[in-house]
């Protein structure tokens, strides 16, 4: 694998926008961090119930919570306030 492709990779909001504007389907999702939720809150909003957070930066799906509730996905970005994190629909 070329090096710009690993580094792209571990980009995850570049790597759904890639894969968005190419015509694969992606789950809905945004940005989140202790200081904005308002993700989580656009979910309830949608009847999302279940998704999936992953830091910004994480690779090797280190510290990945997958098929979590809206409440365990604010309680663990709230109790790591310097990380940033991607959430997702869960799928």
């Amino acid at each position: 694998m070329q090096r710009s492709y690993a580094r792209e990779s571990k980009d995850k909001s570049r790597t759904q926008a890639l894969l968005h504007h190419a015509g694969v389907a992606t789950p809905f999702g945004g940005i989140a961090q202790a200081s904005d939720t308002s993700i989580l809150a656009r979910f309830a909003a949608a009847g999302v119930t279940r998704v999936v957070v992953k830091p910004v930066s994480g690779s090797r799906s280190r510290d990945v919570q997958a098929n979590v509730s809206l409440q365990h996905a604010l309680a663990h970005i709230a109790i790591n306030p310097a990380t940033v994190f991607m959430v997702e629909q869960f799928i």
